[in-house]
């Protein structure tokens, strides 16, 4: 196979190594330099092609505006490269979309190889985008922007698709149990791998659920207009008042938020947050 000078970014694995197209493998093998997110993880992914030698360069979310320029300077008079991610399809929610970006702004030619990818395997699995669907990446950390995103996906109709570090898993679903309680959620945790899980349930299911995370985590929120609403058991409503409860919020304030949101009467919100 004939590979042009340029960058090409390529889908690879993400977990089972047979999903590898053979164009990636051609493309790997002519590439003079591969630039990944986790070197680590991709000289593993070359040694198990047979592809040595390679030059690896690391581009991770600490990468600085210096270090992307490198490597697209270094494009610009011909050579092949390849960009990776740790799994998946790069640039997507992840830091070599500034390569990318910055390779076209020097007309460098850039080339996409496609490959697996979290987002539309966890789409497909959870059966919920018959129409469109937000990928919604990683939420942000804390504060307010975490929460004004929260509204957002809230009141957003059809699925959303996110990405969660598990260990991040247990507030992202207490979160989840804030906005929208009655919400279905596709878990969908080491896909292609050995120990696949991918599981609908209520968020006020999974919020209830007591359990250590591990693995990579795609989550899929299905859409409003799909779900019916289904009355929430007492412990979920009494969870959702405990949790704002605690952040000092009044019982008056309580009874507020969430009746409108669980259809309960603000009456017997009212007493139950006094109760607790």
């Amino acid at each position: 196979m004939s590979v042009s000078p340029g960058l090409y970014v390529l889908g690879t694995p993400i977990g089972n190594l047979g999903d590898i197209s053979r164009r990636c493998v051609e493309t790997l093998a002519a590439a003079q330099t591969v630039i990944a997110e986790d070197t680590r993880r991709t000289r593993q992914l070359l040694s198990h092609l047979g592809l040595v030698g390679k030059q690896l360069v690391r581009v991770d979310a600490n990468a600085s505006v210096n270090d992307v320029e490198r490597i697209a300077q270094s494009l610009v008079d011909g050579g092949v490269a390849a960009l990776v991610t740790d799994a998946g399809m790069p640039s997507v929610s992840d830091p070599g979309a500034a390569v990318v970006t910055r390779c076209r702004q020097l007309e460098i030619p850039v080339c996409v190889v496609p490959g697996p990818s979290a987002v539309t395997t966890a789409v497909a699995a959870a059966g919920f985008a018959e129409g469109g669907f937000w990928f919604a990446g990683f939420l942000p950390r804390k504060g307010e922007k975490r929460r004004e995103r929260l509204r957002q996906i809230a009141d957003f109709e059809d699925a959303v698709v996110l990405f969660e570090a598990a260990n991040r898993m247990t507030g992202t679903l207490g979160d989840f149990l804030e906005f929208m309680p009655q919400r279905e959620l596709c878990v969908a945790r080491e896909l292609t791998k050995q120990y696949e899980e991918v599981e609908v349930r209520t968020v006020t299911r999974w919020a209830s659920e007591t359990r250590q995370w591990l693995g990579e985590v795609t989550l899929v929120l299905g859409p409003v207009v799909a779900v019916a609403p289904q009355p929430c058991a007492q412990e979920d409503v009494d969870a959702l008042i405990q949790r704002r409860l605690e952040r000092g919020e009044t019982a008056r304030a309580v009874a507020d938020a969430l009746a409108p949101l669980l259809k309960i009467s603000r009456r017997a919100i009212y007493q139950r947050a006094l109760e607790l």
